[in-house]
């Protein structure tokens, strides 16, 4: 039987790939969600004006965007 060209290098097939399943695929996602939101908060602040950016409790959204949204 012809062998693999991963077999000729010394390499072999990653064990436990097509297993992992939806479970972990989705807590995986649900932690890289949550540590990406203050990265894009960061965005989100980057475009409002500094009245907005300086709102407390901070907002998400810019009540006005350079005047392209209407107060």
């Amino acid at each position: 039987m012809a062998e693999s060209i991963l077999g000729k290098l010394g390499l072999r097939r990653a064990s436990g790939v097509d297993k992992a399943g939806w479970g972990r695929t989705l807590a995986v996602a649900v932690v890289a969600f949550i540590y990406f939101l203050p990265v894009l908060f960061i965005i989100f602040t980057a475009f409002k004006p500094q009245g907005d950016a300086l709102l407390v409790p901070p907002t998400l959204s810019p009540t006005s965007l350079f005047g392209l949204i209407p107060d």
